[in-house]
């Protein structure tokens, strides 16, 4: 059953059972940002705050921390595998949005899989290389479920 709530500007958005990823990023301590998103109660900020808090919350489940620049190429390379939800937690740059719906268990473990392979070591691993767009900060990516 699609749940349907209220994110910011973006209004109105139906969000289907199952797993997304969600990718943010952090100009100072990036782990203290990773989290307050997993916390069920915070000040609602973010776009992902929408989801990660109040009645029928998305239940954070793992969080992998790339340092590095990564945030827009990482997501770029997921929206190439994932359904992506347009606009959200992407108002500051030109990606088509931040959040994917990976469905399943078995899909998401295969993206997460492709992703450490592409962008190096992830849960508070560290990588070298600082591509990315211009301005952003250490990258995140948040697998989040909802039922």
């Amino acid at each position: 059953m699609k749940r349907v709530k209220t994110v910011g500007r973006l209004g109105r958005l139906e969000f289907r059972p199952g797993f997304y990823l969600y990718v943010g990023s952090a100009r100072k301590n990036v782990l203290k940002r990773v989290k307050r998103h997993m916390r069920a109660t915070k000040r609602i900020h973010w776009h992902i705050d929408y989801l990660t808090t109040g009645s029928g919350r998305m239940k954070p489940v793992d969080a992998y921390i790339f340092h590095g620049e990564f945030e827009c190429e990482i997501a770029q390379f997921l929206s190439r595998m994932l359904a992506t939800i347009r606009g959200f937690g992407s108002s500051d740059c030109r990606c088509k949005g931040h959040l994917f719906y990976a469905g399943r268990m078995p899909v998401l473990k295969l993206v997460v899989d492709k992703l450490i392979l592409r962008f190096g070591t992830a849960k508070a691993g560290t990588l070298s290389n600082s591509r990315g767009c211009p301005g952003s900060a250490p990258g995140f990516v948040s697998g989040a479920l909802s039922r």
